[in-house]
């Protein structure tokens, strides 16, 4: 904390908005693991309170992204890397987009159709 505050006084108050977009990317980066996913999804499936979180949470990340996006558009003067930069992070927002319609979709169904009987059997949180 205190350190973002010392660059955000060395850099100014667009060095402080740069360096904590910085932390919510490696926060999306996160969110778009596919081992994170799957537990996710897996966690929602049985937890419906969790599941409301989760996608409160998606949503925000969603928005941030769809913000950080509005103000590279708008600068005034856009170089190749700024579009290059532009496009992975609306990759990015696209995949938090198909992520949350998963969890809202329940897609742990699919993986718990794919299992074999004995191994589905297992995985029922409710026996435990």
């Amino acid at each position: 904390m205190y350190v973002s505050f010392i660059l955000s006084c060395l850099l100014g108050f667009s060095g402080y908005i740069l360096l904590n977009r910085l932390n919510s990317l490696e926060f999306v980066d996160t969110w778009l693991d596919k081992e994170t996913q799957k537990n996710t999804l897996k966690r929602c499936f049985y937890d419906t309170s969790f599941k409301k979180q989760t996608l409160k949470e998606l949503e925000r990340v969603y928005f941030q992204l769809k913000e950080i996006i509005n103000v590279q558009t708008n600068k005034r003067s856009l170089n190749t890397n700024d579009i290059r930069n532009v496009r992975e992070l609306e990759e990015k927002q696209q995949e938090i987009k198909r992520f949350m319609l998963d969890v809202l979709e329940d897609a742990y169904w699919k993986e718990l159709a794919n299992m074999p009987e004995d191994q589905r059997h297992l995985d029922d949180w409710d026996f435990f």
